[in-house]
């Protein structure tokens, strides 16, 4: 029985339903005539596929699938918190305790994502990152995930441009870069976001916006402990290969 929406994206609905059984669940339509090409076919059938063999204490869990006439449907986990970014703005930023357990649970389950199923997720930003019951965070929306062996290439760039790794926004990098070095540059935007409230790299415009990014510069949070701010430089290094692999 759906009760409310929670959110809606290009190609999907996701709403709050009841289970016959009581239980609450999230329930992702995606919408069939949405899906206008081969490749936007693919990706739902990805998606589905992973979400299928995903089983981690971090990433959002998947119950049961089926199909009506018109619509996809994933019936998730749901997590009654919301997401990490609704969390944020209600605090201005985070305490480091707190920061640092957001942190560490999200890289656990990257680290499953990349390791165990050799995937990349491509889109970690807090919006994607939710709070279950316990205030416990859980990797959810894999619907621009690609398969990536450790050091494998990915491509084209793709997600939100303030998340973007350097490489991703360069001539040569925009066709295909390393998915995993990428995945952790846009965890630590997140961890930047927690410890500051805000982004490190902004700009009005486009352009603007992507010097900032492949030049690496941003302002040193004030607010953040010492070891948090080194956090954050092993982070948030330009070149891929200085970064968690």
């Amino acid at each position: 029985t759906l009760r409310r929406s929670l959110g809606v994206g290009a190609f999907s609905t996701v709403h709050l339903a009841t289970h016959t059984c009581g239980a609450l669940v999230a329930i992702k339509r995606i919408d069939k005539a949405a899906l206008t090409t081969p490749d936007e076919l693919h990706r739902a059938g990805c998606e589905i596929r992973l979400l299928k063999k995903l089983c981690h204490p971090n990433i959002v869990r998947l119950h049961h699938t089926f199909a009506t006439n018109d619509s996809l449907c994933l019936v998730l986990e749901y997590a009654p918190h919301g997401e990490l970014f609704d969390y944020i703005v209600a605090r201005v930023r985070l305490d480091d305790a707190t920061a640092c357990r957001f942190f560490k649970q999200a890289l656990s389950g990257l680290r499953h994502l990349h390791e165990e199923m050799h995937w990349a997720h491509r889109d970690i930003k807090p919006e994607n990152l939710l709070l279950d019951k316990d205030l416990n965070i859980r990797i959810a929306d894999f619907g621009l995930s690609s398969p990536c062996a450790p050091g494998g290439m990915v491509g084209p760039a793709c997600g939100s441009p303030c998340y973007a790794a350097p490489e991703m926004l360069t001539r040569a990098g925009g066709d295909a870069y390393e998915g995993h070095p990428a995945d952790f540059w846009a965890l630590g935007i997140v961890l930047y976001a927690m410890l500051e409230g805000q982004l490190p790299f902004e700009d009005n415009g486009s352009a603007g916006l992507y010097n900032r990014i492949i030049s690496g510069r941003y302002r040193t949070p004030t607010r953040a402990s010492a070891s948090g701010k080194s956090m954050l430089r092993f982070m948030l290094k330009t070149s891929p290969r200085e970064r968690p692999r």
